[in-house]
């Protein structure tokens, strides 16, 4: 008994017994030193008494007498620490409730540490959340306006490479915006030199190696004196946009790859090597793959400039950005032209409807030619059609690519009409007056019920 007495008196941690009543009986030094009272002053009052006083914020006795089980809580005490407090019930033979014993430990330490751990947290957060309205300016500012999956996948990629020196391959129809990706990728990057821009299609064959490497003096007839700096120079801490990458002449395909694999040029009639420093950003809107098959193309050079492939899907694929897109550049074309033109609402559903061969370019020179030549404050859906030179969507051909059982293919057709007014309408009546269907054949689709199991495309309109 006498060891119990000394551990009771020199352990470093704070014991405090009670009755199951909740009245004080015996503290410990520790305790007293905690509490800054005296043990005397606390035996035969009631725990209550202590948290009335604000000698504790709370009191684990109380709550063991109200659980009969054991428990932990916080709980701040007048020498302003945090403490774990652990309160434990003891029973006898016959399951009665002998006496209340209570620990605690210091944890302000641990409790700051947390507090400060929270505070890093929501800091980080808050810089995340700048950052990323950040870049949104910056996808903003090249005109990278999008709202669909596609595009949000592809903002996701060039967040993930944007500050990491890969070679980037942009792929795509004419038109999709492979440009306005490339120079996203170059204002969100470290890289702050130029953006330099060169169309390997657009530059005459023979002045193309001397266009990208540059040349010195005497290079060849009518070479400047002192030479030039080829475009590949020009990017030297920055980025350099190989447009049309598909048009580069195979014989300059090699000293391309030269200069990819060891960063280094030689200029045309040189013999000197210059370290470059530059991003790698090309585009085309040929398929490089078939083109490397026929021997068009050198495998080596294409798996090279293939390291980050980002295919930009054209309009019709991610009609999701259309509504966006002409709201933006109306607003453009408006504050050009100083007019205020509106766009009808059912405009927008022929916009979706149409296939846009020319994709993004030919929806900003669509919405332009519209703002100009119509009349109207508001301009209608039936102008559209007019000068596209196209009959109203409704009256379009269907062709099936494969042959279904009729009753598969009708039902297949009907989903997809019905699904795709309804994303267009974004209302189950106005998508069964517009296919002239009753609205709970609307309703009753998959799609519209929140399914969203892929369907087989059988169907192409055009």
């Amino acid at each position: 008994m006498e060891h119990h007495e000394k551990v009771f008196e020199f352990f470093e941690e704070e014991i405090f017994i009670s009755s199951p009543q909740g009245y004080v009986l015996r503290i410990n030094p520790e305790a007293e030193k905690v509490m800054g009272v005296k043990a005397e002053d606390l035996v035969g009052r009631h725990v209550s008494e202590l948290v009335k006083n604000k000698i504790i914020s709370s009191s684990s006795t109380l709550e063991v007498i109200k659980q009969r089980r054991k428990v932990n809580i916080l709980q701040n005490v007048r020498d302003g620490t945090s403490r774990l407090s652990t309160g434990v019930p003891v029973f006898n033979e016959q399951g009665e409730m002998q006496f209340i014993l209570c620990t605690s430990k210091d944890i302000t330490e641990l409790v700051n540490l947390r507090k400060e751990l929270e505070e890093k947290e929501n800091e980080i957060k808050q810089k995340n959340e700048e950052l990323s309205l950040l870049q949104e300016e910056v996808f903003a500012q090249v005109n990278f306006i999008s709202k669909s999956p596609e595009m949000k996948q592809i903002k996701q990629t060039i967040n993930k490479i944007v500050d990491m020196d890969l070679t980037v391959l942009i792929q795509g129809e004419t038109g999709v915006g492979k440009e306005v990706v490339a120079k996203t990728i170059y204002n969100l990057s470290k890289k702050k030199g130029s953006f330099v821009k060169i169309n390997c299609g657009l530059i005459p064959k023979d002045l193309l190696d001397s266009e990208l490497f540059g040349y010195e003096t005497g290079a060849f007839t009518g070479a400047k004196k002192g030479g030039k700096l080829g475009k590949i120079e020009l990017a030297h801490k920055g980025t350099l946009f190989l447009d049309e990458i598909g048009e580069m002449p195979y014989d300059l395909q090699v000293k391309l790859l030269d200069f990819l694999q060891d960063s280094q040029i030689t200029r045309v009639g040189g013999t000197k090597k210059i370290k470059i420093d530059a991003r790698i950003i090309a585009a085309t809107n040929r398929n490089l793959q078939e083109m490397v098959n026929k021997g068009t193309f050198r495998k080596d050079l294409y798996y090279r400039l293939n390291i980050i492939p980002i295919n930009v899907p054209p309009l019709r694929e991610r009609i999701d950005d259309i509504p966006i897109l002409a709201e933006y550049f109306l607003k453009k074309v408006n504050a050009r032209y100083q007019i205020k033109k509106k766009l009808d609402t059912d405009i927008i559903a022929n916009f979706m409807r149409y296939s846009w061969p020319g994709n993004v370019r030919e929806l900003e020179h669509v919405i332009e030619r519209l703002t100009i030549m119509s009349d109207a404050a508001i301009i209608s859906s039936e102008y559209f059609q007019t000068i596209i030179g196209v009959e109203a969507p409704a009256s379009a051909k269907i062709i099936c690519t494969e042959i279904i059982p009729y009753k598969h293919a009708k039902r297949e057709l009907e989903q997809q009409l019905v699904t795709k007014a309804y994303k267009v309408y974004k209302s189950t009546y106005k998508a069964a007056e517009v296919l002239g269907i009753d609205q709970s054949t609307v309703v009753n689709q998959p799609g519209i019920q929140g399914s969203h199991k892929d369907v087989i495309c059988i169907c192409t309109k055009y």
